[in-house]
């Protein structure tokens, strides 16, 4: 007596090769990983170089793009990545022209 989920195929030497033999695949709402899913572990900086490289981003990479800026607009978005990519101005520190601190030598001492 087996239970009902012990059936077996009433060939019994072997499986067929049909369409049920093969791995399950992801159905259309989930597919795969994507390119922005990809790259979502990649640090900031190199997900904006990648999609603002693209001429024709995307839906998806618009969105993205537009989360990684915090931004609303797409237009707006590319402006800001590009403010964040751009290296800032080179910072010199003001430094102040220092005198030379005298110092006494003793075996210079005139003797007297």
């Amino acid at each position: 007596m087996a239970a009902g989920g012990d059936r077996r195929s009433s060939s019994g030497a072997g499986r067929s090769n049909g369409a049920g033999d093969h791995p399950q695949r992801r159905g259309f709402n989930r597919p795969g990983r994507t390119q922005v899913d990809r790259n979502r572990d990649l640090p900031v900086d190199r997900q904006l170089k990648i999609l603002l490289k693209n001429p024709t981003p995307s839906p998806a990479e618009q969105n993205r793009l537009c989360e990684l800026t915090r931004t609303k607009s797409y237009r707006a978005a590319v402006a800001v990545a590009k403010r964040m990519l751009a290296p800032g101005p080179a910072v010199v520190e003001p430094t102040e022209p220092t005198t030379p601190v005298r110092r006494r030598n003793p075996g210079n001492r005139p003797q007297g």
